[in-house]
């Protein structure tokens, strides 16, 4: 028997670590650390760096055209 609260946080949970490892892949990790997210979070130094990489690639408006299209439709919609 699952438990709805639970399974609920737990789904939540999973997008908003697909969230912020879309978000530093796409090279907004500095987005994050102005929140102050990123002393909760485990991120290794190697994804980081690729990040960097990622973002001299690509212009800023490419990257965040990028993020929106991977993390989905609504993510698009609020991007409009």
């Amino acid at each position: 028997m699952r438990i709805p609260l639970i399974d609920r946080s737990y789904r939540s949970l999973k997008r908003y670590r697909e969230i912020v490892r879309v978000l530093v892949k796409y090279g907004f990790g500095e987005l994050l650390d102005r929140m102050n997210i990123t002393r909760y979070l485990r991120l290794g130094r190697r994804r980081l760096i690729r990040s960097v990489e990622t973002a001299a690639r690509y212009s800023f408006y490419q990257r965040i055209r990028m993020a929106l299209e991977e993390l989905g439709p609504t993510f698009v919609k609020m991007g409009q």
